[in-house]
């Protein structure tokens, strides 16, 4: 007769065999489809990302990363408003094989720098709203600035 540790353990074992590394989650995003994986719902509006969206725009990121020179193992903050393209940008870093440090907009400055310091971010990746709907992705390296955005 099996006891509740051994049928613990089985379903363990199972899910371990089935458990999928981050990065082949990453990769197989797109293999939903149009199906539903994100949605933002604002004052204004509701933006709908799917499956594809987000695997294609993580994907996109992640490429870019790499052709800026960014190497597996480098930390990049992302400093930014809840939005699916934070989540995009962090997927398509964690893609890259680089950390991501993920930062409160609500942080004042010295913890700011604390983070930033104690993560030896090499680049912080934000938004800036210009007054409209749109953004704009800027880059600040540590290394060629010695002050933050």
């Amino acid at each position: 007769m099996r006891t509740p540790s051994s049928l613990t353990n089985e379903l363990d074992r199972e899910l371990m065999n089935r458990a999928s590394t981050l990065q082949s989650v990453l990769h197989s995003l797109g293999e939903h489809g149009e199906k539903i994986a994100l949605l933002a719902i604002t004052k204004r509006d509701q933006q709908r990302w799917s499956y594809r969206k987000l695997g294609n725009s993580a994907r996109s990121f992640a490429n870019g990363l790499i052709k800026a020179g960014f190497k597996s193992g480098d930390s990049i903050a992302l400093f930014s408003e809840n939005r699916p393209e934070w989540i995009a940008a962090a997927l398509g870093v964690i893609r890259a094989g680089a950390v991501a440090v993920p930062l409160d907009i609500q942080l004042d400055d010295e913890d700011l720098a604390h983070i930033l310091s104690d993560s030896e971010a090499r680049a912080v990746i934000t938004t800036r709203r210009l007054g409209s709907p749109t953004t704009t992705t800027t880059v600040w390296r540590p290394e060629s600035s010695s002050t933050a955005p």
